[in-house]
């Protein structure tokens, strides 16, 4: 009862892809972070709705919302009704779907049909984001 086990962690691949670090692997091309969206639109808490609507290119409807380290706090959809009165922090959407780097881009096409998901996250692993993936373009 008196001792315990220490274990030396040392990172390997999967930590490297899961971080979205670069590969030279055959099946690069086919993963998500590839083909994430970089250009999605961001904002953070302090923001206010109508500023994030003025900014929002006419081809998003969302907006990522960031804290400063770039971690993902929540995601605001902007096809709902939202009311103008509300917080950022009171409107987003918290935890939207996210995936890690290192999946396939057919393996997470087939899980946003099942789940009739629109648009999810792609983060590393301490939840940086890295990009949108849009159902309607990355599974055409």
């Amino acid at each position: 009862m008196g001792f315990s086990e220490v274990y030396d962690y040392a990172a390997g691949e999967a930590d490297w892809i899961a971080m979205g670090q670069p590969t030279v692997r055959r099946d690069a091309k086919e993963r998500i972070e590839q083909v994430a969206r970089k250009d999605a639109p961001t904002c953070g808490l302090q923001d206010t709705l109508e500023s994030i609507r003025t900014k929002l290119p006419k081809d998003w409807n969302i907006c990522v919302v960031l804290n400063s380290d770039r971690i993902v706090l929540g995601l605001i959809d902007f096809s709902r009704e939202l009311d103008r009165d509300k917080s950022i922090d009171e409107i987003m959407r918290p935890a939207p779907l996210t995936f890690r780097p290192g999946r396939t881009v057919a393996e997470v096409c087939d899980l946003l049909k099942t789940r009739s998901v629109a648009v999810a996250l792609v983060t590393t692993s301490v939840g940086q984001f890295i990009g949108v993936l849009r159902r309607d373009e990355l599974c055409a």
